[in-house]
């Protein structure tokens, strides 16, 4: 693993590009974290429902203005962190490419003539960031996708007045 990051911390901007992606992954992850939490605890909330007149199962009235309030605070802000690492992922990964291809010019005309290895550290941060960017991004939106299908699913099971769901109160 060493020898792989070897090139990519030759540089003082590959050392930089390579920790602030580690930042944002390690970001990620923790977002990605409490996002699953949130799914599993809005299925734990989808089994709480009972069945209604009709036969359909809907969450008891009582109950729906606590789960209204998880889904507009909780759920809603890790989905809206989840969108930012969504939309941060490629731009900063693109940002990164540009900064180690921009670095690879001078450091090619150099290279050619002494040290053939020195082309390649640019190209890992590019390659890297990139790789890197758009994985985070994945799999933010992934996750994202699932917490949206898992509070439409919930929201559907609140009972609905004539005012809109839960009790218009």
């Amino acid at each position: 693993m060493i020898e792989i990051l070897a090139p990519l911390t030759a540089s003082w901007p590959g050392r930089i590009c390579l920790l602030v992606m580690v930042m944002l992954a390690a970001e990620a992850t923790a977002i990605s974290i409490t996002a699953l939490r949130h799914v599993r605890r809005l299925r734990q909330l989808q089994r709480w429902a009972a069945p209604s007149e009709r036969g359909a199962r809907v969450i008891q009235a009582r109950d729906s203005a606590k789960i209204e309030f998880y889904l507009e605070q909780d759920v809603g802000r890790t989905a809206h962190q989840l969108h930012q690492v969504e939309v941060l992922g490629p731009r900063l990964g693109g940002l990164f490419t540009f900064i180690g291809l921009a670095l690879a010019i001078p450091v090619m005309a150099e290279a050619l003539s002494q040290d053939v290895d020195a082309i390649f550290a640019p190209f890992a941060t590019a390659v890297a960031s990139s790789i890197a960017g758009l994985a985070i991004a994945v799999m933010a939106g992934f996750l994202l996708r699932q917490l949206h299908a898992e509070a439409a699913r919930l929201q559907r099971l609140l009972p609905v007045s004539g005012l809109g769901i839960g009790e218009g109160t």
